[in-house]
């Protein structure tokens, strides 16, 4: 069994420059940072899509094909339910930015239990690299 604190600086300073991504992620979401230029639009768009889903559920569904959308209907059906019980966006996105972060977690549980033979180090930083 490898114990964390035996990794080298090189496993460390991985971690130290994906918690520096985190920071950055976290400022850009703070501050509400388009540094692209899309991603209002792409935010209108999908409230729009997400509104129409909570007013009218299956019409939308069955008519999904006819919206110019790249996202998935089930993330778009999952934020119509945040729609129908009328949270904030600021706390729908605050949930989701969380959300993404807890991720390389349940996958680093999924790779140590499917790959029991590869060595701890490389599980974590794989799972880390969804945070890329």
């Amino acid at each position: 069994m490898i114990n964390l604190f035996q990794f080298n600086k090189d496993f460390y300073s991985s971690i130290i420059i994906i918690i520096f991504f985190y920071i950055l992620s976290l400022s850009f979401f703070y501050f509400s940072l388009d540094p692209n230029g899309g991603a209002y639009l792409d935010y209108l768009n999908q409230k729009r899509i997400s509104q129409q889903f909570a007013e009218n559920f299956y019409y939308n569904f069955i008519n999904f094909d006819k919206e110019t959308t790249r996202h998935s209907p089930t993330l778009l059906i999952l934020l119509s339910i945040f729609e129908r019980f009328d949270i904030s966006d600021y706390t729908i996105r605050l949930f989701f930015f969380h959300f993404c972060f807890v991720l390389p977690i349940i996958f680093f549980k999924i790779l140590d239990y499917k790959y029991t033979e590869l060595p701890k180090k490389k599980k974590i930083l794989l799972s880390l690299v969804i945070l890329l």
